[in-house]
């Protein structure tokens, strides 16, 4: 695969690489033979991201498929806080702590909040790495800037369907968000809402008609067991952006609500992309609802169609 050739080659290279990967691409198995060659070599290797929901999903990943080798696990409040690994997966915050440590980074989610907008973690990331170290930036949503480096695209899906293309429900109504969750009542479903303060609305709103929720945002404490929890059950999880990326929920289905309110092209696109990534699963539906139109939504449309187009092309 192209994009696993460039991604050695760079290690080797000692230079910078833009993986831009759809949603669902398999990015991370990518990462391994890159990965392989930089321990064969006695390189250190950093996988650094800003949210520590997925750096502990990449731990997983990682520590499965590189049993032997010492990996250390970095976020707020984990058992290997300050330690080094062979492998060292990290959010971008933790990266304060280290200096000079690391011969390829690879950086995923480059682009998500709060790492696209704050200078600090970019110069932690430096800080971070040895003089002449690879590094290597994954997103399936690259920022222009980042566009500019040496980049390899991979516009289709592991499993070989296509990006599911969200759904546009506009206006819309109470009625037609329980009649959505009805229509989908053996799945369990997701349904992103702009604001914190929308959480307990909707979840009252569900409540009235006799259907349980759970909800999740970035400051519960509870949120990875809520999480775990949902990954058992058909229910509904009412979320903030806190799940737009980073998880992966076998045969989800995705509604997105007021999505004309304070959801970027990025956001919506990430959103978009949580359904149909399991190969049992590989379709499902996205729906916006909105009661206006918004430039976001529609170029978020535009860009996963483009996307499809160029995949199967």
């Amino acid at each position: 695969m192209a994009a696993i050739s460039a991604i050695v080659k760079t290690i080797d290279q000692k230079k910078r690489l833009l993986v831009h990967a759809v949603c669902g691409a398999g990015k991370t198995p990518m990462l391994f033979p890159g990965i392989e060659r930089a321990l064969c070599t006695q390189k250190r290797v950093l996988i650094t991201t800003p949210r520590a929901d997925v750096v502990r999903e990449l731990t997983v990943h990682v520590k499965g498929a590189f049993r032997q080798t010492t990996i250390v696990s970095l976020f707020g409040g984990s058992a290997d806080r300050l330690q080094l690994g062979d492998i060292t997966i990290s959010t971008t915050h933790q990266l304060i702590h280290y200096r000079a440590c690391f011969d390829v980074v690879f950086i995923d989610e480059v682009d998500a909040f709060p790492y696209h907008a704050d200078r600090t973690l970019h110069r932690y990331v430096r800080q971070a790495m040895r003089t002449g170290a690879s590094l290597i930036l994954l997103s399936a949503t690259p920022s222009l800037r980042n566009k500019l480096l040496p980049t390899v695209r991979l516009m289709r899906r592991y499993h070989g369907f296509p990006l599911p293309v969200p759904r546009l429900q506009i206006p819309y109504t109470e009625t037609d968000v329980l009649d959505w969750l009805a229509t989908h009542s053996t799945k369990p479903r997701l349904v992103f809402v702009p604001k914190v303060d929308d959480l307990k609305v909707w979840q009252d709103v569900f409540r009235q008609h006799q259907l349980k929720s759970e909800t999740v945002h970035a400051a519960d404490p509870d949120r990875i067991t809520k999480v775990g929890q949902f990954r058992q059950t058909t229910g509904i999880l009412l979320t903030t952006t806190i799940l737009e990326r980073g998880v992966t929920l076998v045969d989800v289905q995705v509604a997105v609500l007021d999505a004309d309110q304070a959801f970027s092209v990025a956001a919506l696109i990430q959103i978009s992309g949580r359904v149909g990534r399991s190969a049992d699963f590989p379709e499902g539906e996205v729906v916006f609802f909105a009661n206006d139109r918004s430039d976001a939504m529609y170029q978020a449309i535009h860009q996963i169609k483009q996307a499809n187009r160029e995949g199967f092309r």
